[in-house]
This record gives structure tokens, C-alpha cells and sequence, in this order.
């Protein structure tokens, strides 16, 4: 279903973050911080975060969606890690994103 919406060269809902997260993103504390996009679609959140500064990894079950936020971090000059997952069944690493900086990643 997702594949299908997304399978067009524009992104769906745009490129801009969502208001709700511009306005909240602060909550996440200073950067870097891994944060991790749970349903993220094309990378709209995603890359925002990661244009703050934060190390991301973008989850959604779309790999079309997928394909096109690399395609957006890319544009936008960011990194952006993405998971191709269905979240009904992945199981996530306890603790993975919480609290972890970049030296504490192995």
C-alpha cells in the first residue's frame, strides 16, 4: 500500500517537517543525539533532524518511501540512516536510541 503511494517522483506530504516536531525538535536536547523516526515515510522528519544536527535512523515498511528520503538527505546535504521494517514485528534493540552519543555507539 505504501510502495504504491509513494511510487510518485513527488514526496506525498513534502519535503518540510511536520509543525508539531519543528516545534517540539528542541525536546530532544542539544545536538547530537541518536534519534530514532519510527513510520517516517520519505524522510521529511528524518532529514530535519538531521539537519539539527542529530544522527537518525529512519524506520518505515515502505522501501520506495525509503529510497526516497536517502534521495532527500542527499539533496539536503545530510546523513540519514534508514531501516526498512515492518514495526508490527521488528524488535528493537532495549536502549538503543535513549540517551547514546556517538562515542557510546559500538
Amino acid at each position: 500500500m505504501w510502495d504504491e503511494r509513494y511510487s510518485t517522483d513527488d514526496y506525498v506530504y513534502g519535503t518540510e517537517p511536520n509543525d508539531f516536531l519543528r516545534e517540539q525538535a528542541a525536546l530532544i536536547g542539544e545536538a547530537p543525539k541518536r534519534v530514532l523516526c519510527l513510520a517516517d515515510g520519505e524522510g521529511r522528519n528524518g532529514v530535519y533532524l538531521a539537519s539539527l544536527g542529530h544522527w537518525v535512523t529512519s524506520v518505515d515498511a515502505s522501501s520506495v518511501g525509503l529510497r526516497k528520503a536517502t534521495r532527500l538527505a542527499e539533496h539536503k546535504g545530510v546523513a540519514l540512516t534508514t531501516l526498512n521494517a515492518d514495526l508490527t514485528e521488528h524488535e528493537f534493540m532495549p536502549a538503543s536510541w535513549y540517551g547514546l552519543t556517538r562515542q557510546g555507539v559500538g
